[in-house]
């Protein structure tokens, strides 16, 4: 979610969900003087708007707009009072910031949790920050199969398991995230990270460590790659 703190004490919360734009459009002299956006790549980033995908128009001062878009309307803005953000549902129901969190409040989240790691992993609610690709590559590099219990890990394991998590997270940053198919930042360029990955995607391909073919299977849901021998369960 992106939280904008307005003028009058409250705050713009926005869900781009999975086409969502922002675009900020300045004029100057009747000419565009800056342009820039983010989202789902699709024209809208670079064409004339207001268009077709156009939900939202807000108007800012110094002769800017900011669109924001939304080719199938998932996504959404809200206004809520900037003091209440911390109390709303949409945010105390979150678990703390993967990036944020110790190894000890980690274990302690996650040492009884009956259902597998990495249901665990992408349930936002016991920690957010983490996504379907961070979630295989930290496993693997932690040699830990995505379907084995979280209660059943050691907290030896769980800790190599916090500080793996951290380190995919922070180097994904450094690359600009992972564009798999509808990311771009604010310059509209793709994130690098999936140019590093072990196992995301990597079906059939050996693995880094053992050589044996990465497999896919589906755990939580998702689509999971794995090496079927370090990651034993």
């Amino acid at each position: 979610m992106i939280l904008i703190d307005l003028q009058n004490n409250n705050t713009l919360v926005i869900h781009l969900k999975m086409t969502g734009q922002l675009v900020y459009k300045k004029v100057k002299d009747g000419e565009s003087a800056e342009d820039f956006g983010a989202g789902h790549p699709s024209d809208s980033l670079i064409s004339r708007l207001p268009d077709k995908t156009t939900r939202v128009i807000l108007t800012l001062d110094g002769r800017a707009v900011l669109y924001f878009n939304d080719m199938r309307k998932f996504g959404w803005i809200k206004v809520l009072s900037s003091g209440e953000i911390e109390e709303s549902s949409l945010i105390n129901q979150l678990g703390p910031d993967l990036l944020k969190i110790d190894s000890k409040e980690f274990i302690q989240r996650l040492s009884k949790r009956g259902k597998n790691i990495k249901s665990c992993l992408l349930d936002q609610t016991i920690v957010s920050g983490c996504g379907n690709i961070y979630a295989d590559e930290s496993l693997w590099a932690s040699k830990i199969h995505p379907g084995m219990p979280a209660c059943e890990l050691t907290h030896k394991q769980l800790g190599n398991l916090h500080r793996n998590l951290q380190d995919v997270l922070r180097f994904s940053i450094k690359q600009g995230g992972s564009s798999s198919r509808n990311y771009v930042n604010a310059l509209g360029l793709k994130g690098k990270y999936l140019d590093f990955v072990n196992v995301y995607q990597k079906a059939g391909s050996p693995c880094a460590r053992c050589q044996t073919p990465i497999e896919r299977i589906v755990v939580a849901s998702r689509g999971t790659h794995l090496c079927p021998v370090c990651q034993k369960i």
